[in-house]
């Protein structure tokens, strides 16, 4: 890195003596008292790469980050300069070109201070010499007058973890009631994800994780009737619990801090519901007991019938799972997904829907998988339909194999139509299941999953997800 040390003194005095000559002639020279950084941004860096062969074997490679692509925010009044969005994770941050213009023609100098941080060290900038930004930098601009400068620091942030890698932690190795149950499902509400399966006395137990796992001797357990485990719901922000025998329809749910907010109302129309199947932010989806879809806007008070594009033959009968996504070019709509499968069918599956919040009870839901294999094979497994769940832009798969070992995690990005694995959500190397998957993701996007035969409990979270948005 090239220096130019410079004498704050010599430098004001400098801008004064050039303003002075020029004043001579017959040409007016115009000073500014005022000045600031206007634009910042960063050139090209090197990225270090860790990866993994088919062997299993480590090693890195270098890439090139473009810095002109990160963009910085300019807070003039704290004198704060900043990335939103991180660099990628292995950015080399300490010999840098950057690239600073200035109000008013003003004079940009880096402080890099002395090594034991109590002298000044001022060298002018130019955009042909690199700097250490591996921490916060000074960065002063002088007035072209001479009277006043402005200082900045300039924070350059940089991913501590690679943000497609997908974390698991063991909350709990082995819990009796989970791994003995032959039924168990898994919905979200808010902050915590309830785990649903059959109480030893006919009724249905909801079970609050977090928690169980906080105080396993006194857990948080609602009992419900028998009927209430095939017809319970989310939208991801409350968890709906309708007992057909008594008409009761409750909505639970819970915000940031854990508090959970518990409602109920009776009324509901029940004579012809077989089951509900799903929910989104204004609707709730149940099949007729003559095997149509039903939609209710008003919690379960009343039902209408589904417009299908195909036939009613083919909407899912078992394992039968919702998944909701905002649409990104509008968030007043949603797609939202029914996966499940059908008796003889090989492959799951799919219906989609759009719902738009300002018309709730409107659409028509497509078949967009009829269970047979697409043309590129990647047609969803039933075996791989235990749970399927919307996580960040995707939606998950859960499962076994052929051979009754836990599957691979499947993701697909299409609304259902293709299904494929991913690295980054593989299982932990000592996750093990027999007959029964839960899983849920709250919204702090943590992905829980209860395995039954072991009793495992696992959540797990792409870091990505996990980072706070600024």
């Amino acid at each position: 890195m090239k220096k130019g040390l410079i004498n704050l003194g010599l430098l004001l005095s400098v801008l004064t003596v050039l303003t002075g000559c020029l004043s001579n002639d017959d040409t007016e020279i115009i000073t500014y008292d005022d000045t600031a950084i206007m634009t910042f941004s960063l050139g090209t860096m090197t990225r270090t790469i860790h990866t993994t062969s088919s062997k299993g074997e480590d090693s890195t490679y270098t890439a090139s980050v473009t810095g002109s692509k990160y963009a910085f925010a300019i807070d003039q009044q704290r004198g704060l300069i900043y990335n939103v969005d991180s660099l990628p994770v292995g950015t080399r941050v300490s010999n840098v070109l950057c690239n600073i213009t200035t109000k008013n023609s003003g004079v940009a100098v880096i402080n890099h201070r002395t090594k034991d941080g109590l002298k000044d060290s001022l060298t002018t900038y130019s955009n042909t010499d690199s700097v250490n930004f591996s921490k916060p930098v000074e960065v002063r601009v002088y007035a072209n007058s001479g009277i006043a400068y402005r200082k900045y620091t300039v924070t350059v942030n940089v991913h501590q973890q690679n943000g497609d890698e997908f974390c698991w932690t063991k909350m709990l190795d082995e819990e009796q009631s989970f791994a003995k149950a032959e039924r168990m499902r898994m919905l979200s509400a808010g902050s915590k994800p309830f785990v649903l399966m059959p109480a030893s006395n006919g009724s249905t137990a909801v079970v609050d994780l977090k928690q169980f796992l906080a105080d396993q001797d006194e857990p948080l357990s609602m009992l419900f009737s028998a009927t209430a485990f095939d017809n319970s719901v989310s939208n991801g922000r409350t968890l709906y619990v309708l007992e057909k025998e008594s008409g009761k329809l409750h909505a639970i749910s819970t915000d940031a801090a854990g508090n959970t907010t518990y409602v109920s109302h009776e009324g509901c129309e029940t004579a012809n519901i077989d089951r509900l199947v799903g929910a989104s932010e204004k609707e709730i989806y149940a099949l007729s007991k003559q095997g149509t879809l039903l939609v209710s806007t008003d919690e379960c008070l009343s039902w209408q019938e589904e417009s299908l594009d195909s036939d009613a033959a083919l909407l899912p009968m078992q394992n039968i799972n919702c998944t909701v996504h905002a649409l990104r070019t509008n968030s007043d709509m949603s797609r939202v997904v029914l996966v499940g499968t059908v008796p003889g069918k090989e492959y799951a599956v799919v219906w989609m829907k759009v719902v738009d919040r300002d018309e709730p009870g409107a659409g028509c839901w497509m078949l967009v998988a009829d269970g047979t294999t697409s043309s590129k094979g990647h047609a969803l497994p039933t075996g791989q339909t235990q749970s399927v769940l919307a996580y960040g832009d995707l939606d998950l798969s859960f499962g076994f194999d052929a051979e009754g070992g836990l599957g691979d995690i499947l993701l697909s990005n299409d609304g259902g139509i293709n299904w494929q694995a991913d690295d980054a959500y593989a299982w932990p190397t000592d996750a093990a299941a027999q007959n029964v998957i839960a899983a849920a993701a709250d919204d702090s996007n943590y992905l829980w999953v209860v395995l039954g035969g072991t009793g495992q409990i696992w959540r797990g979270r792409l870091n990505r997800l996990g980072w706070e948005a600024k």
